[in-house]
C-alpha cells in the first residue's frame, strides 16, 4: 500500500466524534488537545529508519540527530504560534554499534533540542538489525493563533517560505558519491540540517487561513490543502522558490529545477494560504515569503508551464 492509502485507512479507523478535548487528530501536522489550560497541547511523532531515510555510510551521529530533531519540531511550528517543550526518543541499535557513536548522537541530540528550547525527557531503546529512531514531541500553541491545514478559502493566495527542492538534490548527490564542490556540499547539508522557520511561523499565524510544513514536496503539500478544503490550486513557479545553489546545480547537470521543487520532500519550509491584502502585510515582515499561486473553486492542482508527470515523495 502507498502512504496516502495507509493514511486514509487510519483516518477512517481512528476518527472520533467531535469532543471538547481532542481538537484535531489524524490528518494534521500535530494532534491538538485541549486540557483546559490557556494554550492547546500539541503532540507529534516522526522517525528516521536506516534504509528508508538514510544510509549509515553517508551519515554521522550528529547529522542524524539534527535531522531527527528538525523534522519533528517542524510539525510543531507549522501549527502557527507554537513552541516545542519536551521530546521522548525511542530507538533501535545493533548490538555491535560503537559506544562513541551513541555518545556523539546523544550529545548532538541534546544540543539540537536545546536550540529549539526543547528538553529530552525520556525514551526507550531496543536491539535492532538496523538503526532507527522515533521522536515524540509535546508542545504548546496559542488558542487564538493556531493554524490548521483546513481553513483555506477560494481567492486566497498560496505562499511559501523557505527554499524547496534542495533536500532531493542533496540525496542524489549523496548517492552519486562525495559532494565535489561548495554548491553540492550546501545542498547535502540542507538535507541533513534543513532550516526550520521557527520565528516566521509565529508571524504567519496572524494572517494564515491554513498552513503545513513542506515535508513531502510542493505538489503533495498543495494536494493536501486542496483535499482538506475541497478546492483547487493554480500555481506559477518563480525561480525565487528555489535556492541559487539548486538552480546552479540543475543548470550544470541539465536538469529541470521545477521537478525538484514539485516532487522533492524533506525541505521543511512552510506552505500557507491567506487573503491577498494580508499577504502584502506579511511580505513587509517576511520579505522572502513568496506568492506562488491562488486558490480556485475548480478541483485539481495546475502548475503553469510544467506538464511533466510528478513523482511525489513517499515515506512508505
Amino acid at each position: 500500500m502507498k502512504e496516502d492509502s495507509l493514511i486514509n485507512l487510519f483516518s477512517k479507523i481512528f476518527s472520533y466524534p467531535k469532543s471538547k478535548d481532542l481538537i484535531a487528530g489524524v490528518g494534521d501536522d500535530c494532534a491538538v488537545i485541549d486540557l483546559g489550560a490557556r494554550e492547546y497541547a500539541l503532540v507529534t511523532v516522526d522517525e528516521v529508519q536506516e534504509g528508508t531515510h538514510f544510509l549509515m555510510k553517508f551519515t554521522s551521529p550528529s547529522l542524524l540527530a539534527s535531522k531527527l530533531v528538525r523534522m519533528n519540531v517542524s510539525d510543531i511550528y507549522s501549527m502557527g504560534d507554537a513552541r516545542p517543550l519536551f521530546c521522548f526518543v525511542a530507538g533501535g541499535l545493533p548490538r555491535d554499534i560503537h559506544p562513541s557513536w551513541v555518545k556523539k548522537f546523544s550529545v548532538a541530540l541534546k544540543k539540537e533540542s536545546s536550540f529549539f528550547g526543547m528538553k529530552v525527557a525520556g525514551g526507550n531503546l531496543c536491539r535492532s538489525d538496523k538503526v532507527h529512531f522515533s521522536m515524540t514531541v509535546i508542545g504548546l500553541a496559542s488558542k487564538g493563533r493556531i493554524v490548521y491545514r483546513k481553513g483555506t478559502r477560494v481567492g486566497d493566495i498560496i505562499a511559501s517560505v523557505g527554499f524547496l527542492g534542495d533536500a532531493k538534490a542533496g540525496v542524489e548527490i549523496l548517492l552519486s558519491g562525495k559532494a565535489k564542490n561548495r554548491i553540492e556540499k550546501k545542498l547535502v547539508s540542507r538535507f541533513w540540517r534543513p532550516y526550520i522557520r521557527h520565528k516566521d511561523s509565529r508571524i504567519i499565524a496572524s494572517y494564515a487561513s491554513a498552513m503545513l510544513d513542506n515535508s513531502d514536496g510542493l505538489y503533495k503539500s498543495l494536494s493536501i490543502i486542496a483535499k482538506e478544503n475541497k478546492v483547487g490550486v493554480d500555481i506559477k513557479l518563480d525561480k525565487k522558490i528555489a535556492s541559487p545553489e539548486l538552480i546552479s546545480w540543475c543548470e550544470a547537470k541539465k536538469k529541470n529545477w521545477r521537478e525538484y521543487v514539485c516532487s522533492g520532500g524533506e525541505d521543511y519550509g512552510l506552505i500557507f494560504s491567506m487573503n491577498e491584502k494580508d499577504f502584502q502585510l506579511l511580505k513587509k515582515k517576511i520579505p522572502d515569503s513568496i506568492a506562488i499561486g491562488k486558490v480556485v473553486s475548480s478541483r485539481g492542482i495546475r502548475i503553469e508551464g510544467y506538464e511533466k508527470k510528478i513523482e511525489t515523495f513517499e515515506h512508505f
